[in-house]
């Protein structure tokens, strides 16, 4: 038993470590929004990628260590976001900034500004309601327990992808008999649940 628990210890320190070191290496210099503006590193900041903006402005929108997500300013070209934190005097400002073409995120999100895990996860709670059911019933009829992994949500053309996958396991042994992929699907544009 004190095995286990010593190894416990040295693998959370490790995870901790390395999850420190990961934002550490991200990190940037921090800016206010307006010395953000005013600053020559604006053209260096690299484009990223709609699935990029989709995941941490859209789905992602806060994180621990980095705060909230939100858009800092605009261009005409471009749409700066990023974490937002105080660096100093109260001023809002980031250390964690990116830029996607504006064009890019009205074309393939027109809706990004109603965009929340929260919305879609609801939208789709229809959908995983009746999965759900689905495995009630073969737990009570075939005696199997099941576990549900969330796979993530992305972006896919003109819809959103919510995926989950259900083990199904047997219920006295809790060995996995099978694994079923489900993906709820829902309209980027209209926030509307396709699956049925």
């Amino acid at each position: 038993m004190q095995f286990r628990t010593i190894i416990t210890i040295i693998t959370l320190i490790a995870i901790t470590k390395v999850g420190f070191a990961q934002y550490s290496i991200e990190r940037k210099e921090c800016f206010t929004i307006e010395e953000l503006k005013d600053n020559a590193a604006i053209d260096t900041i690299a484009v990223s990628s709609i699935d990029h903006f989709f995941f941490h402005y859209g789905l992602k929108n806060k994180d621990l260590l980095k705060g909230k997500c939100r858009l800092l300013f605009e261009t005409d070209r471009y749409f700066y976001y990023g974490y937002g934190l105080i660096p100093k005097k109260g001023e809002v400002g980031s250390c964690y900034y990116y830029k996607i073409p504006k064009n890019e995120v009205l074309d393939k999100l027109p809706k990004y500004e109603e965009l929340s895990y929260y919305l879609v996860d609801s939208v789709a709670q229809p959908y995983w309601t009746k999965i759900n059911e689905r495995y009630q019933k073969d737990k009570k009829e075939r005696k199997q327990d099941f576990d549900i992994i969330e796979l993530g949500t992305s972006l896919s053309g003109e819809h959103i992808h919510m995926n989950r996958l259900y083990k199904i396991k047997h219920h006295i042994w809790g060995n996995v008999l099978e694994e079923k992929k489900h993906t709820a699907i829902i309209d980027k544009n209209s926030f509307e649940l396709i699956s049925k």
